[in-house]
């Protein structure tokens, strides 16, 4: 019969512990995403829309720092501008 040490009972509970929790996580947290995704992307399309709505409505005014126009606007690298 051969002296089982502390250190191979707790490393065996360890990995048991380990396989355990990570089957857990993983099965609770695709439930939830699950759960959650048609509620949250009906949230989305609500918020867009609504926002859309508000600033053709003049409700809402949104502005862009003058940095991202200018970036927006800069022509590719390479490309020609005309006169």
């Amino acid at each position: 019969m051969s002296i089982v040490s502390y250190m191979t009972i707790v490393e065996q509970l360890f990995t048991e512990l380990d396989v355990l929790l990570n089957n857990y996580v993983f099965h609770a947290y695709n439930a939830l995403a699950g759960y959650l995704r048609a509620p949250l992307g009906l949230a989305i399309v609500l918020y867009i829309v609504l926002m859309g709505l508000s600033i053709t409505q003049g409700w809402v005014k949104l502005s862009m720092g003058k940095g991202y126009i200018r970036f927006a606007c800069a022509a590719p690298a390479g490309a020609s501008r005309a006169p």
